[in-house]
């Protein structure tokens, strides 16, 4: 939901919550277009969608009038609106008791090489008369802003967005080595694989890993590097032979995109070779998300559209708007991201993928054979199956796939890097494409404010034809000319990766239904709000459904949540002194843990954290006062947790019955003193630095006691 209100524009969810909109840059104005409506657009907006006689409003317009019915039986009218520049606005109304009341109103701006309209309609609209206000505010005249003149200049680099913090690992982490293949042992009871799409690496899967590497208990843990730009069979070959060197068996793989069809592609080949020769498959269940099942036509008609026809419409857009940088609003930074993608996304992403695309384009053989269980010898899969089909809203989708590919490596490690998250950053893909589809709105929402202040000032005007202010159809007509240059990209995109202008439900790349696992047998689980594909790995939501999926039948992976904990020795009893020590932790294979004190004067001062058994080492200050005191260190992966006890006595201090100077004749003598201490606990010792002084009597002792 959007209010305009005040000259502000609010976005509300879905629950009633604003939505900040920012740029990535804070300097960046978030004022415009709203500010060309100016102090005072004009009469108020109500005098064009009441209208008490629809004749005389045709006449001041000079528009063309058609009386009829509607199917309720109540009269029409609609009024053709010869504007400026060769435009036109088509209004309807229907009568209610003696007045006319507005239904839509349909705007067709003047284009070269391109035609565009955009209807705008209206409903639940009540309404009190005050004449003496509006004609107040048509007399004090319209302060419309004229529009920015355009330019002949082209984007620059775009700004670099602040990096999201580094997620803090709470289980086992895995951290890529130049994204090559990583094998872990993380002492658990289930074997995992996971891979990779099209255009990626291991390092896709660093930040999903390590989310589910802290939910579940993983025993053998494979993140293979398979050929990015290869098609379905070599990358299943690369997998088959990857999992033949580890080796181990009931594996779950977990593939995202193409690596879902990788997937799918080695456990048909271990079931077919389990059927043939009688050697036990690896493979338990295939997992895949977003992954192109049917294909996707984008793989097709995508490359033409992203190098050519995004760089067109970004220059276009950026000269109209008469931008000089990215960060003067939402548009500009909209048409920098679409000319900045196209050399990108022409040299790093499109040129290196001729095998791939061919497989993933709907219909290929590559994909008739693997759903067809030819692999299999006709045999249906008898792994387990599921996927993960995810829907992004679909408008501006275009920006989600950009900032993935552009914004989301700026500023980071290395173009293998991502550092904005998709739905907790303001440089991820939600901030970015909430951005621009409200600026959008906001384009629409001033328009037609605008185009019904002009159809107002007629109300008011005494020349017949009305007479509008010039700027207003200016305005308008530069608006129109925006949203155009907005749309034609968009639903460039949307039309490319659908390949339907009907049905628009995709992932910003993969159309929903070709999601779909292609098997009876599979569960399919659909996320009608979900990030976009490229996004899904590092995307909450996705967490979330492979968390239910894993843990659920027929995967059931044992969960860290089931995970128990206990610890030796506890408690343990220092003196005043402090002290070190040890104890051992005991919990289940493959449980992570955590070795946390809960007191500034304990030190855990081996690792901090471990996975199943453990040892954990640790140290006490000594206690500066007489008080005893207690603390704890917690041991734990935040579902359960165990407390080992340290409990240290209070300071000792000592005082002497004579001293610190005993006089002593030149033949000798044999004295006796005292010792007080703080307390029954603390110990000590009397010892002798000079061979002429002898300890002859208690020189050793705990509490108060004497030595001579």
């Amino acid at each position: 939901m959007i209010r305009f209100a005040g000259g502000q524009m609010t976005v509300f969810d879905q629950n009633g919550n604003p939505v900040p909109v920012y740029l990535p840059i804070s300097t960046a104005s978030a004022s415009w277009p709203l500010s060309l409506l100016g102090g005072n657009p004009g009469p108020s907006v109500i005098g064009a969608l009441v209208i008490p006689n629809i004749q005389t409003q045709a006449t001041s317009l000079s528009a063309s009038l058609s009386l009829g019915t509607n199917s309720s039986g109540l009269a029409t009218a609609a009024l053709q609106v010869p504007i400026a520049s060769q435009s036109t606005a088509a209004w309807s109304y229907v009568q209610s008791g003696s007045n006319w009341v507005a239904q839509s109103v349909t705007v067709t701006p003047a284009l070269s090489g391109a035609t565009s309209s955009h209807t705008f309609q209206f409903a639940n609209l009540n309404w009190n008369n005050n004449a003496t206000n509006n004609a107040a505010r048509a007399a004090a005249g319209s302060t419309v802003q004229a529009p920015p003149s355009p330019v002949t200049t082209s984007p620059g680099a775009l700004p670099t967005p602040a990096a999201d913090p580094a997620p803090a690992a709470t289980g086992p982490t895995f951290v890529a080595s130049n994204c090559n293949t990583n094998v872990y042992d993380l002492g658990g009871a289930q074997n995992v694989a996971f891979l990779h799409g099209l255009n990626s690496t291991s390092c896709s899967w660093g930040e999903m890993a390590n989310w589910l590497n802290s939910d579940f208990r993983f025993k053998t843990e494979v993140i293979p590097s398979l050929e990015t730009g290869a098609g379905i069979a070599t990358q299943g070959q690369e997998l088959i032979s990857e999992m033949n060197s580890v080796g181990g068996s009931g594996y779950i793989f977990v593939g995202h995109s193409q690596g879902g069809l990788a997937a799918r592609y080695a456990a048909q080949y271990f079931q077919n070779l389990q059927t043939t020769t009688g050697e036990s498959t690896p493979v338990f269940g295939v997992v895949t998300v977003d992954t192109p099942h049917q294909g996707t036509p984008a793989a097709a008609v995508l490359q033409p559209i992203t190098t050519v026809g995004f760089a067109a419409a970004g220059l276009e857009l950026w000269q109209q708007l008469g931008c000089s940088l990215p960060t003067d609003n939402w548009g500009c930074y909209f048409a920098a991201a679409l000319t900045g993608a196209s050399p990108l996304l022409a040299g790093a992403v499109w040129s290196p993928l001729s095998g791939a695309l061919t497989d993933l384009s709907p219909g290929s053989a590559a994909l008739n054979s693997l759903n067809s269980d030819a692999l299999t010898g006709g045999a249906p899969e008898n792994f387990k199956q599921a996927a993960i089909i995810g829907q992004t809203p679909w408008q501006f989708d275009e920006v989600r796939w950009i900032e993935e590919f552009i914004l989301g490596h700026v500023g980071c490690d290395g173009p293998s890097t991502y550092c904005c998250d998709p739905d907790t950053s303001l440089c991820g893909e939600n901030a970015v494409a909430t951005g621009v589809r409200t600026f959008w709105d906001e384009l629409v929402i001033t328009v037609i404010i605008l185009e019904i202040e002009q159809v107002t000032w007629c109300l008011f005007d005494d020349n017949c034809p009305c007479i509008p202010p010039p700027g207003i159809q200016a305005a308008i007509n530069f608006l129109l000319k925006i949203i155009v240059w907005m749309e034609i990209p968009d639903y460039a995109w949307n039309v490319a990766v659908n390949g339907s202008l009907v049905n628009l439900a995709s992932d910003a790349l993969v159309p929903v239904p070709s999601q779909y696992y292609p098997a009876s047998t599979a569960s399919n689980y659909y996320l009608p709000v979900a990030d976009s594909h490229s996004g899904a790995l590092r995307s909450v939501i996705d967490r979330a459904q492979l968390d239910s999926i894993l843990a659920a039948a027929p995967f059931d992976v044992p969960t860290q949540s089931g995970c128990g904990f206990s610890v030796s020795g506890s408690p343990i009893t220092f003196t005043g002194n402090g002290g070190t020590d040890s104890f051992a932790v005991t919990t289940g294979a493959g449980c992570y843990w955590n070795a946390v004190s809960q007191t500034s004067w304990i030190s855990v001062t081996s690792a901090g954290n471990g996975s199943s058994d453990g040892t954990v080492s640790f140290s006490a200050a000594a206690n500066p006062v007489t008080v005893p005191r207690q603390g704890t260190i917690k041991v734990g992966n935040g579902a359960s947790s165990a407390f080992f006890t340290v409990n240290e006595q209070g300071a000792c201090y000592y005082s002497l019955s004579e001293g610190p100077v005993v006089a002593v004749p030149p033949g000798g003598a044999t004295n006796t003193v005292e010792v007080t201490t703080a307390s029954t606990d603390c110990p000590w010792s009397a010892v002798s630095n000079a061979a002429w002084l002898t300890i002859t009597a208690g020189g050793i002792g705990t509490g108060s006691g004497s030595f001579t």
